[in-house]
Order: C-alpha cells, then sequence, then structure tokens
C-alpha cells in the first residue's frame, strides 16, 4: 500500500500538491492542514474522503472554510475520529494564532481500510504546536498524555502527520518511539521546506530548517513502511512517501 502524508498550509499551494499527488498516484492520503479545495480534487480523481475540522481559517478574499485532516483512499474504508483537544465550549473558531489554545482543536483520524485483501489500520493527526518546538509546553505535555492514551485503545497502527515534535530535540519524541517506530530515515533532518516556508528568509530561524524533523511515518507490529523518503517543493512541509507492508 503506498501512503503519502503531506502538510498542504490550506489552498496556499494547491496546484503543487495536487500535481505531485496526481503523479504518485498513492493508495492512501492524510493531509493536515486540508480544505475543501483539495477534499473536491480528490474525490474527483475517485478517492474517498474523510475530514475532521480543526478551525475556521479566514482567507484574505474573506471567505471563511473549515480546516483540518483528511484522509483520502482508492480502497474500501470505515472511519471514525477523535478529538484529544477541544475549546472548552466545544465549536470551532476563526483561527488566531495569539490564542491559539481557544482556537484551535487538535484530533485523528483512524480508517481501517481494505487493501489487497488486508485489512490496513491507519491514522493521522496534527499534533499540538509549541512556541519553541524543542520545548514543550503545558498544552503539548497535557495533549500527549491524553492522546497516548487514546491511540492505545487501537489496534495495531500506522499513523503519520505533522506532529511538532522534532526528532531527538523535543523530549516528548521519547513518548512516541515508546509506542512507535520511527520509519522517516535519519539521513533527513527536517521536513520543513525552507523555499516555500514562510520563514525561510529569516536567518534566525535557520535551525528549523537543518534540524526540525516534525513529519513522521509511525508503525507498530505487524506494520512496517518501505522506501520511506521526503519529498520537498510541495508545500511549506515536505511529502513523506512510504510503502506499507504487513
Amino acid at each position: 500500500m503506498k501512503l503519502v502524508s503531506l502538510n498542504v498550509e490550506g489552498s496556499a499551494h494547491i496546484d503543487r500538491v495536487t500535481a505531485f499527488l496526481d503523479k504518485e498516484q498513492p493508495d492512501v492520503i492524510c493531509l493536515q492542514e486540508s480544505q475543501d479545495d483539495i477534499r473536491e480534487h480528490l474525490q474527483s480523481e475517485g478517492y474517498t474522503t474523510y475530514f475532521l475540522p480543526m478551525i475556521l481559517r479566514k482567507e484574505h478574499d474573506g471567505r471563511v472554510d473549515k480546516e483540518g485532516l483528511t484522509l483520502a483512499s482508492r480502497h474500501p474504508f470505515t472511519a471514525e475520529s477523535f478529538y484529544y483537544y477541544q475549546p472548552q465550549d466545544q465549536q470551532l473558531h476563526e483561527f488566531e494564532k495569539s490564542k491559539w489554545r481557544d482556537t484551535c482543536a487538535h484530533g485523528m483520524i483512524a480508517a481501517k481500510v481494505t487493501f489487497e485483501g488486508k485489512k490496513y489500520t491507519i491514522a493521522t493527526t496534527h499534533f499540538t504546536w509549541t512556541p519553541d518546538g524543542s520545548v514543550p509546553n503545558d498544552e503539548q505535555k497535557e495533549d500527549m498524555h491524553t492522546f497516548t492514551e487514546l491511540v492505545r485503545t487501537l489496534p495495531a497502527h500506522v499513523i503519520c502527520g505533522d506532529f511538532n515534535i522534532p526528532r531527538e530535540h523535543n523530549p516528548l519524541y521519547a513518548e512516541l518511539i515508546k509506542l512507535y517506530t520511527d520509519n522517516v530515515p535519519h539521513d533527513y533532518n527536517s521536513s520543513l521546506d525552507k523555499t516555500l516556508h514562510k520563514l525561510g528568509t529569516h536567518p534566525d530561524k535557520e535551525i528549523i530548517f537543518t534540524n526540525y524533523m516534525v513529519d513522521y511515518v509511525f508503525t507498530q507490529a505487524p506494520y512496517k513502511a518501505a522506501d520511506v523518503r521526503l519529498e520537498f517543493g510541495i508545500s511549506d512541509h515536505a511529502a513523506v512517501v512510504a510503502t506499507i507492508q504487513q
């Protein structure tokens, strides 16, 4: 099974993203920060999609769109979703970075995909942000506890997405690898794309493009991920491409 995971940054790179997905032709696609336009494109290409909203995003033209996680598959699947954090009123809000905890939910989609006669449990998430990626704040710590309790209720699975937890820099990474195998080769030091990221021209942010691996494909036995690679030049994050086996 060919899997692609990608933070698409809303509609900012829609032409690059659709061209890449059309070229790769994955069996399952997991997207973060996705909006209606990419889901509509995937549906037109024969995918069935499942969506979990996290925020409302106001665009430059004044349009407000739901934004969140999308799981898409060419193969039959059933899916369920869970929030491991929601604002107190449990409503969607227009996102404000200065009030991110009050305007952003965090959740995951878990799907059972039938591929070549076998069931595969595939999940995706966009984990809680922290101002300094190498230092977990209280919100990240709280959400990691809730998240790990949640994923322990799932059968063996693959989970991918933007975790906002730099490998070997943020101590919460150790919590993840207690549960999972990290399949992104260690030859890659960062999954942030300096060319397309809004901070790419900031000299004081150079470290995030050399040391911040935050996009992953994690597995639990009996699943394995082969031929894992990152593809840059698509969005402000690299796409993670893998062949999932069991």
